[in-house]
């Protein structure tokens, strides 16, 4: 029976404890360590620029592919075989 009345006077004070850290947590002015996100850098003109130039129908790119061989990149890659001294 004592045993019984020191484990709900632990939760009691845990509970009394644990109430202004509730209270506050909703209060957006007690956020100390919360920052905004930063801006976006603006974009760079010349990359935008470079970008769009890259033509993927052009023919210069199709002789390219024409000459190379894709099938190794196109392969999946295999996952590595774990073993009993690898911790994960």
């Amino acid at each position: 029976m004592l045993q019984m009345r020191r484990l709900r006077m632990a939760w009691v004070l845990a509970a009394l404890a644990l109430m202004p850290a509730v209270a506050l947590a909703d209060d957006p002015s007690n956020a100390k360590g919360a920052k905004t996100a930063p801006e976006p850098a603006a974009a760079d003109g010349d990359l935008l620029e470079y970008l769009g130039s890259v033509d993927s129908e052009g023919q210069e790119w199709m002789e390219y592919l024409a000459q190379t061989d894709i099938a190794p990149a196109a392969m999946p890659k295999k996952a590595p075989v774990a073993t009993e001294d690898d911790p994960k």
